[in-house]
């Protein structure tokens, strides 16, 4: 064990954002309730380049902003570290501050933190100067106590500035010489904005090293990479250099060559953990536009890419941003597939398998097309869902059916089983927002005319329901759940996907702590479900849809966009009803502006090359910027990439 608990504790390498699990993470199983609450510094604490340093030649650096009361305040709160029940500690560290009234408080946070209360220990105030002075609080741990986040807090009567250098928690009654936690200690930082690279590009990540010794480390250091969520290791590469005294930054260039989410740590010779924090990023692939082909990766390796037919649509959005058709796509008894598209008044229809289309003009926003060719439209209004049929490919409808005192919905598309009935799921919020909102399955075995009460399949919204041909329904739900301050450890059980998407888009406070797609299986028509489960595993994987092949295959697909540049539709296959998936990722596309939702089905042979199992996806491309959207304003100025759609004739491998 290290004599000093704390992580970059001379401040000679870079705060982690935030995010991570370095100084001022507002983010880990201790902070966290401070983001949940609208606790969190309104200028982040920073490393700043100071000639008077105590160790090294940096310092923290805490801006005083003006308190809620009086006065002003600032917190630089430590890593989560881990404490012996029952020991003596001494928390020491050199301050200074240029604000004369400025006061430190050493404190020592072992339940979660809120700083509208004390910390479980804490010091008396003391008077800060302009020169720098060792301050030490000598405190005791509680036997039922195991983990700890040290909370530097400067008070003044005016707003400042407070620097910090050289901090150490050490078992014992008395501060010693300091010492940093290991002799060499590194932080990983991605070039690329979101931590996402792309591949077939140079991979390149920053190294910034601390080496506390007056000696060059000979030994290597060396850094592994390990999937997540699996947390399979998936490379190392060792840093073979000597490593001279004092810090040093620079490029650290990989041939790693995997597409996925990862996690990067550096270890020393001797199998310590040397990096700062866990460095995560994403590795997307690139898919130009006009692409003749998907592609497929197996555990993470791009393979040789598969043919693929790709049209644009002939639509434009020029009311939103969205590009986003209803999950699910019918083949007429007349050859012909109808796309809704997401300004609500345009139908797109192919009659050859998805290689030409053209545009219908449509009075009611379509939902469902059924197999005699049937229109079913749908209206939502005051939780009142109304149905509307046309037998005239939308030139005009009549009234079909209700639902009301549904609250407010998330419809999905309705799915006509292979008797003819009708299984439609919705999506609904539970009464006055008390619980998850709650996907149901309403039947009807008239047409639409009449429905079941809803069954309850899972939390979610989004859904869609496939019929395998055993007669087994299975049910495709995005699940996003809010993260509320009552129970913020429920981010931890899903802690690496979370600490991705949190990275990826550089959230100062937390929305959800899980965003993917949760599966459920019913054997009696959709009036009980069961084996609820998720079916993808990273947040920002949504909007999925279970597509049967005819040799008893089941297809997933979903949205990508976790970060959302490269994103788009990806797919995944299960021969065991969507139990287990195979190891064969598939990429439709990777769009460079913000991912849309898709639709799909199973082209018959004879609109497709003369074989089984051709799909016809047709994914969607919102903008890159929200316009036309509530609350901005309904013009596409500036716009680079408008929202289209494309259809993508393709065929997972045998």
């Amino acid at each position: 064990m290290p004599k000093n608990l704390l992580p970059n504790a001379s401040f000679e390498l870079d705060f982690g954002e935030g995010l991570c699990t370095n100084w001022g993470d507002l983010q880990n199983e201790l902070t966290l309730p401070l983001s949940l609450t609208g606790q969190q510094e309104r200028t982040p604490p920073c490393i700043e380049a100071r000639a008077d340093a105590v160790d090294g030649e940096y310092a923290a650096r805490l801006t005083l902003d003006s308190a809620a009361d009086s006065g002003a305040i600032g917190h630089l709160t430590s890593p989560v570290v881990a404490v012996k029940p029952g020991q003596v500690y001494t928390l020491s560290v050199y301050a200074r501050s240029d604000e004369p009234s400025a006061r430190l408080e050493l404190g020592l946070w072992t339940r979660p933190l809120d700083f509208r209360q004390q910390p479980s220990r804490v010091s008396q105030p003391r008077q800060l100067s302009a020169d720098w002075a060792q301050y030490q609080f000598t405190l005791v741990i509680d036997e039922l106590e195991d983990r700890a986040v040290a909370d530097l807090t400067v008070r003044a009567d005016q707003t400042g500035a407070a620097h910090f250098d050289a901090v150490q928690l050490e078992e014992g009654p008395q501060a010693t010489e300091f010492e940093t936690r290991w002799p060499v200690e590194v932080a990983l930082r991605s070039r690329r904005k979101n931590s996402l690279h792309l591949a077939g590009e140079p991979f390149e990540l920053s190294l910034t090293a601390y080496n506390s010794t007056d000696e060059p480390v000979e030994k290597h250091v060396e850094m592994t990479i390990a999937s997540v969520p699996e947390g399979v290791q998936v490379f190392e590469h060792a840093v073979s250099e000597p490593i001279p005294p004092g810090r040093q930054e620079g490029p650290l260039r990989l041939d790693f060559s995997l597409v996925g989410a990862f996690r990067a740590r550096v270890y020393d010779h001797g199998g310590r953990l040397t990096s700062v924090d866990d460095h995560l990023f994403s590795v997307h692939p690139v898919i130009e536009r006009d692409f003749q082909g998907i592609l497929y990766s197996r555990h993470g390796e791009l393979q040789e890419p598969l043919p693929a037919e790709r049209v644009w649509l002939p639509w434009a959005n020029e009311k939103s941003w969205y590009a986003d058709p209803p999950a699910g796509l019918t083949v007429t008894d007349a050859d012909t597939i109808y796309v809704t598209a997401s300004d609500g008044t345009s139908l797109l229809r192919t009659r050859d398998g998805g290689r030409t289309w053209d545009v219908l003009e449509v009075e009611c926003p379509v939902l469902t097309v059924l197999r005699d060719g049937a229109l079913v439209g749908q209206t939502v209004e005051d939780g009142t869902v109304v149905l509307y049929r046309s037998t005239d490919e939308g030139r005009t409808f009549q009234p079909l059916s209700r639902l009301t005192g549904l609250g407010a919905v998330q419809v999905g598309p309705i799915t006509e089983l292979a008797d003819g009935a009708l299984i439609w799921p919705i999506g609904r919020e539970a009464p006055e927002g008390h619980g998850p909102s709650i996907v149901h399955a309403y039947c009807s075995t008239d047409g639409g005319i009449t429905w079941s009460e809803g069954s309850p399949i899972c939390p979610g919204g989004e859904p869609q329901i496939a019929e395998l041909p055993s007669g087994r329904l299975l049910a495709a739900v995005r699940n996003n759940p809010s993260l509320h301050a009552a129970d913020w450890q429920r981010a931890f059980a899903n802690e690496m996907p979370w600490r991705l998407w949190m990275r990826a888009f550089g959230f100062a406070n937390v929305t959800s702590y899980t965003k993917r797609i949760m599966l459920a299986n019913s054997d009696d028509r959709g009036l009980t479900w069961n084996n609820v489960r998720p079916g993808t595993f990273l947040l920002d994987e949504m909007h999925g849809q279970t597509l049967p092949l005819p040799d008893d295959r089941v297809v997933l697909l979903y949205t990508h966009r976790g970060p959302w540049p490269r994103g788009g539709e990806r797919a995944k296959v299960s021969r065991d009803q969507g139990q287990t998936w195979a190891q064969e990722l598939y990429y439709l596309n990777a769009t460079p502006a913000y991912p849309g939702y898709s639709a799909s089905c199973v082209l018959p042979p004879h609109l497709a090359d003369g074989e089984p199992n051709m799909i016809l996806s047709v994914v969607g491309e919102r903008s890159e910027r929200i316009w036309g959207h509530p609350g901005t304003q309904p013009t596409s100025e500036g716009i680079e990439m408008a929202p289209r759609m494309q259809a993508i004739r393709w065929r997972p491998l045998p």
